[in-house]
């Protein structure tokens, strides 16, 4: 009973634009078929009448029915986005790649979907898949651990690292220009290549000192001027 209490629901959801549709035509058809009955002396001027009518109806249902729509598929992406990066919180290695996996499912690593948000504290380590070709502009990694965590030709311009752990972490061919690395940990044990873009714009080489990213007491320790940079000089440790 439950399974096709269920099912009836489903149908309704995915058909629930056709039904509203078909109760309005039913109803404007009922008020129609009384108006032709009262005004049967002209019919015709009527009849030209209420086709205008419907018509203006039926967009105007059409387009409102649409937007609706669009914001239920927004709501409902929202709320998966922030289900699966709580998801990838956890400490339960199976409940993180589930999710991990999930969103390389969905290309929301690639097509900007987790560009700007919050993932703070997310646990992306050892996963069997890298993350190649992302789009994680200014997304906000603070405390995460990214253990091994393959980054490959990956946009992380202005993502916040503070805290994040990226022992093994590879950077190759990663765009990391006005990233903040600050108090970042084993950095020394992250991998980067030539084709590498720093946090000062800078490519990687291999006599670059990453500690001046990190470090606030490194003599060279860099900061951004830029005040929408999270590295930026006068902001605030969150």
């Amino acid at each position: 009973m439950d399974e096709r209490l269920q099912e009836i629901k489903r149908i309704w959801k995915d058909f629930r634009f056709v039904y509203r549709v078909l109760g309005g035509l039913i109803l404007v058809g009922l008020g129609v078929l009384m108006g032709w009955m009262v005004f049967s002396e002209k019919q015709i001027d009527y009849a030209l009448s209420c086709t205008t009518n419907l018509i203006s109806i039926f967009i105007t249902v059409f387009v409102i029915n649409l937007l609706a729509e669009q914001r239920e598929r927004e709501r409902e992406k929202r709320e998966l986005k922030n289900h699966l990066i709580r998801e990838m919180r956890k400490s339960q290695p199976e409940t993180r790649k589930d999710a991990f996996e999930e969103c390389l499912l969905r290309h929301w690593f690639n097509n900007g979907t987790l560009a700007y948000e919050d993932m703070r504290g997310v646990k992306l380590h050892d996963f069997e898949f890298g993350i190649q070709f992302a789009d994680l502009r200014g997304t906000n990694l603070q405390n995460a651990e990214l253990y091994n965590t393959r980054f490959f030709y990956s946009n992380m311009q202005g993502a916040n690292l503070l805290y994040s752990d990226v022992k093994g972490a590879k950077f190759f061919g990663t765009n990391l220009w006005e990233a903040n690395f600050e108090y970042a940990q084993n950095i020394e044990l992250a991998r980067f290549d030539t084709e590498a873009t720093l946090p000062d714009g800078n490519k990687w080489t291999p006599a670059t000192d990453m500690r001046q990213f990190t470090d606030p007491t490194h003599p060279n320790f860099w900061r951004s001027d830029d005040p929408n940079s999270p590295a930026y000089r006068g902001k605030q440790e969150e």
